[in-house]
Parts: structure tokens; sequence; C-alpha cells
């Protein structure tokens, strides 16, 4: 009886010894599971912090993580187009009117100001650009816009239309 009850006492503690061998692998997986879409997710939003709107997460499940994984995904989309947007606008606005008029303080009612016009004409200029090919046209206009938007920017000012 001794024999068989010390046998026994030794294949529990083995027996114990597996189960808790194998609950700490099957612990660590389950954890794995959870930590690896978390870290993607927490990279991804630090890269979108950073200003990167092209960072994306691989939707691996569609659980809470899953979830939460497209969510990140739809709001890199959602940045990804008012960022567009800012830009698009920004072309065909002033970036400090458009900066200003997307705050919303603007008084329907108008304001008064006192204010400079500049209205600029380049001499000659149909004459060169008849006697000019289109690419080397476009490169002066380019350099002319250039370095009067940046005065003009520089002095507090803004180009309303070319």
């Amino acid at each position: 009886v001794e024999d068989v009850m010390a046998h026994l006492a030794w294949s529990s503690q083995v027996v114990f010894l597996l189960y808790v061998l194998v609950g700490v692998v099957l612990t660590l997986m389950l954890a794995k599971t959870l930590t690896g879409p978390l870290d993607q997710i927490v990279a991804a939003l630090r890269r979108v912090q950073s200003g990167d709107v092209d960072a994306r997460v691989e939707v691996s499940s569609s659980d809470e993580l899953g979830v939460l994984e497209d969510g990140v995904n739809a709001m890199v989309d959602g940045l990804r187009e008012r960022e567009r947007i800012l830009q698009t606008f920004g072309r065909v606005v002033e970036p400090s009117v458009r900066d200003h008029l997307l705050a919303g303080d603007i008084d329907i009612a108008g304001e008064v100001r006192v204010v400079s016009v500049l209205f600029c004409d380049l001499r000659g200029f149909t004459k060169l650009a008849e006697h000019t090919p289109a690419g080397d046209l476009v490169t002066t206009l380019n350099e002319y816009f250039t370095t009067m938007t940046g005065w003009v920017r520089e002095s507090g000012g803004y180009v309303d239309k070319f």
C-alpha cells in the first residue's frame, strides 16, 4: 500500500506539473494572440500621430480586436481624405484664408479692414509667350510667382488669384 501511495503521490505531482506547464503555454499563446494585434494597432497609431496617413492595420479577426483594427483603418482613411480636401482647398484659396474659414471664426456681416491691394502684370508677356517654348515659359512663370508669393506672404498678405 505504501508503494502504491508513493507511486500515486509521485504521479499526481507529475500530472500537476504537466497541467501547470500546459496552462502556462496556453496562457502565453492566448496572450500572444491579444498582444500581437494590439502592438500593430499601437504602431499604426504612432505612425498616424507622426503624420503618416498611409498607416494600415491588417484586420485579423471579427471580434473586438477586429472591430478596433477596422476602426483604425477607417480613421486613417478619414484623415487621408481630410488631408486631400485641405490640400485641394489650399490650392484654390490662400492657405491662411482656408484655415480662417475652417476655424469657423467668421462674422457673417463681414469685417471692416484697412488693406492694400497689389495688381501685378508682366511687361511684354504676350511677346514673351509668343517666342518662348511652353516648358520654358512655365518655368519662368513658376519662378516669378514663387518669388512674388513669398514676398506677399512675408508681408502678411495673401494671394487671391494668379
